[in-house]
């Protein structure tokens, strides 16, 4: 008996006993595995609308901060989906390896059922990835309008503190001229 060690080792060994599981059982995984992104899609989803709604808060330097929440919330689920996918996508070849070699060309048609469960992961992993990196590149838009924003208020307020202090300046001056 062959003793695992390491995350490598052990990931490998999974890979063999899903190559060894029935139709039923990958099929089930590949739905898991479906059902999984169709619901961190609905909250990347959401987190859009989140994202959008974040411009009525007045505070800048707290709607940066809710915008890098909202990524933080789903970065890890997001990154610990898409490599489940691709585990899933090699184990599901390897799979596809062994029951070739087991049992010749004779199964055929079961080899297309499994390419067809590497299509499928393999789509499922693209939109996932896809719609995140939408997300992110329109977080990155919101952050950048807000720094944007900021700058352009410090802009009139040192302009404003400019003109208060000319108009006082020449306030002085003219008061002056008055008196002479």
């Amino acid at each position: 008996e062959v003793i695992y060690k390491g995350q490598y080792l052990q990931a490998h060994g999974r890979g063999r006993v899903l190559a060894d599981k029935s139709y039923t059982k990958r099929s089930q995984e590949v739905q898991s595995y479906t059902t999984a992104v169709y619901a961190l899609l609905d909250k990347i989803s959401l987190a859009k609308d989140n994202i959008l709604d974040m411009n009525k808060e007045r505070d800048l330097s707290l709607r940066r901060d809710l915008i890098d929440m909202e990524l933080r919330l789903l970065e890890a689920e997001v990154g610990t989906l898409l490599s489940r996918g691709s585990a899933l996508t090699l184990m599901l070849q390897h799979g596809n390896e062994q029951h070739g070699e087991q049992h010749g060309k004779q199964q055929r048609g079961n080899n297309e059922v499994q390419e067809d469960f590497c299509k499928d992961v393999e789509e499922k992993s693209n939109v996932l990835r896809d719609a995140w990196s939408d997300v992110k590149r329109q977080a990155e838009e919101e952050k950048s309008k807000v720094l944007n924003t900021s700058d352009l208020i410090n802009f009139y307020k040192n302009t404003f503190r400019e003109r208060e202090e000319w108009i006082g300046r020449h306030k002085n001056i003219a008061n002056m001229d008055e008196k002479l």
